[in-house]
């Protein structure tokens, strides 16, 4: 993982940073490049011998009140691998973006077979803070998962009884937009739970939002609300 790092310059950024390796190693690694992630990818690259390659790059803003957040979604191939995600979220942009850059260099050098030494995985890949109000009651939770939807999840089963043994099964999501440029476009979540491992009771809910994550939560919440309601 990035233990720690400084970046420097505006036009051409300067990134140093320290990286937690297997094993427990520590190594120094630092790059150029016209911004921090660029000059983070950089850095890595002197460490893979330039087998690494940013595909894509994604980020959006969640904002509760007077609190906001980053969560951002990078893709990274290895070689002629496939491309791999990685998801962070921080307050910070910068280190959300690194975050993620760290998770997706992770999965893209543990996807092959004969992999370079990998960094140490980060034991969560997100977390979400939330305040979700179910049967009338209104809880602030705070989960960590593999994904958002997984972290919310999590936050589900611990802060609600009723959603301790809740399994997610299904989940689909798509975009409906009223231009093809994709302005003013909304997220649809389908979610399909059950209340246990097995169980022949599911129930799928439908969360609509122009927040993806806000359309996945309703849905989960939609889904659990039809299972406990019966």
């Amino acid at each position: 993982g990035l233990v720690e790092y400084t970046t420097a310059g505006v036009s051409e950024v300067t990134f140093n940073g320290t990286l937690s390796l297997e094993g427990g190693k520590r190594k120094t690694v630092s790059g150029k490049g016209n911004g921090p992630i660029d000059a983070y990818m950089n850095a890595l690259n002197e460490l893979y011998e330039g087998a690494l390659k940013l595909q894509n790059y994604a980020q959006h803003d969640m904002q509760r009140g007077s609190e906001a957040e980053a969560i951002c979604y990078i893709s990274v191939s290895l070689l002629q691998g496939p491309p791999k995600f990685g998801c962070g979220i921080n307050p910070n942009t910068t280190m959300a973006s690194l975050q993620a850059l760290t998770v997706a260099v992770n999965r893209a050098l543990m996807s092959k077979g004969e992999a370079p030494e990998a960094l140490e995985p980060l034991e969560k890949l997100c977390t979400i803070k939330a305040a979700v109000q179910h049967q009338g009651v209104t809880k602030e939770i705070l989960g960590s998962g593999t994904g958002p939807v997984a972290a919310f999840v999590s936050g589900m089963k611990t802060y609600f009884d009723e959603a301790k043994d809740l399994q997610l099964l299904n989940y689909s999501q798509t975009a409906r937009g009223v231009a093809t440029t994709a302005h003013n476009s909304e997220a649809v979540c389908c979610i399909c739970c059950s209340l246990s491992p097995g169980a022949k009771n599911r129930c799928f809910g439908v969360g609509l939002d122009v927040n993806t994550n806000t359309a996945s939560a309703k849905a989960l919440l939609s889904s659990l609300t039809l299972l406990t309601s019966k």
